[in-house]
């Protein structure tokens, strides 16, 4: 007999050292968070002393998304659990902002964020499942990715020093969570935008996902996720040999400026490099929305040639020597 979604969220979180903690649920009222909710409180009687519920109102898509409001506030007032709803205050952005879904994604998070921290819980947790996960592996592979974008959705992430983002539902597929429910008699939200396909994610799961099931590779789910869990693995060992390497080279770490050696570098492949440099602007906090291929390459010529690179968010990069300069203005 196959184990219950409740069973499957128990051995993860046993297995992720997870099982002994409170935690924040997030749940917007659609099917996978309402599932993560349902098995959270079905694995202990006294569920509420160990999770609460937050939802993120977005309001973009009016009354539909009170009625996602009043739904998980129902759902939670039935089972006595505690549940806090943020609002999206859409008159304070602007209107760039208010039609971007990385922006209202973004809000959704810092409520979060903020609703863990006044409750001391140290892991947030979301209902991303499988099906995101290929969604987001394909989409990162069509937009054109590195390692990192082949990786897709993390299990675990860390947020702050204190808190941490958790999927514990990225190997449960859409189809068993919706039969979890049918089979528990709990109803859901759908949001009719899903049906859409104005969207890239909506077009990937009702136009070309089918498309590559139907004609070129009916595992082709499967294929992906095992490629973004290789793609991790391979991920995290590039990660931790470059860290060795960086953390040598760095000669002066301040708040605007650099210097590395660039002696300690220049032996390594491209790639060592470039990793060795996306890990710095980590570690500074430097913004990496515009650092594409192109940016990390001219850094990585800047290491075994002399001359001044511009990159986006006012920083300069400079080669003087055996040195590479970096520097910050605030200007």
């Amino acid at each position: 007999m196959n184990a219950t979604l409740p069973d499957r969220l128990k051995i993860w979180l046993a297995s992720n050292d997870l099982d002994d903690f409170r935690y924040l649920l997030a749940v917007s009222g659609g099917a996978d968070s309402v599932a993560l909710l349902r098995s959270f409180h079905e694995l202990d009687s006294k569920a509420s002393q160990k999770f609460l519920v937050a939802h993120f109102n977005h309001r973009l898509r009016g009354e539909d998304s009170d009625e996602d409001e009043r739904f998980v506030q129902k759902l939670c007032e039935e089972r006595d659990l505690a549940v806090e709803v943020g609002h999206w205050d859409r008159t304070e952005q602007t209107n760039e902002q208010t039609v971007s879904e990385e922006f209202a994604r973004k809000e959704r998070y810092k409520f979060l964020q903020q609703v863990a921290e006044r409750h001391r819980s140290s892991f947030i947790v979301t209902a991303h499942t499988a099906d995101d996960q290929v969604e987001t592996i394909l989409h990162h592979i069509i937009r054109g990715t590195g390692f990192s974008g082949l990786v897709g959705i993390a299990a675990r992430r860390p947020l702050t020093d204190r808190i941490e983002l958790v999927r514990p539902f990225l190997d449960v597929t859409r189809k068993e969570i919706e039969d979890y429910l049918r089979d528990i008699g709990q109803n859901y939200r759908t949001d009719a935008t899903n049906f859409q396909c104005k969207q890239i994610r909506s077009k990937l799961r009702h136009d070309l996902l089918p498309l590559l099931r139907n004609n070129f590779n009916p595992q082709i789910d499967r294929a992906l996720r095992r490629l973004g869990t290789q793609a991790s693995q391979a991920e995290q060992f590039l990660r931790e040999y470059s860290e060795k390497i960086l953390d040598a080279a760095i000669l002066d770490l301040q708040a605007e400026i650099c210097r590395l050696d660039c002696s300690l570098l220049q032996n390594h492949p491209p790639l060592i490099v470039r990793e060795c440099l996306r890990l710095l602007w980590e570690k500074k906090n430097w913004p990496r929305q515009q650092m594409g291929f192109e940016e990390w390459q001219r850094l990585n010529d800047l290491v075994h040639s002399s001359g001044i690179v511009s990159l986006p968010h006012r920083i300069r990069a400079q080669r003087r020597e055996n040195l590479l300069i970096l520097t910050r203005s605030e200007k």
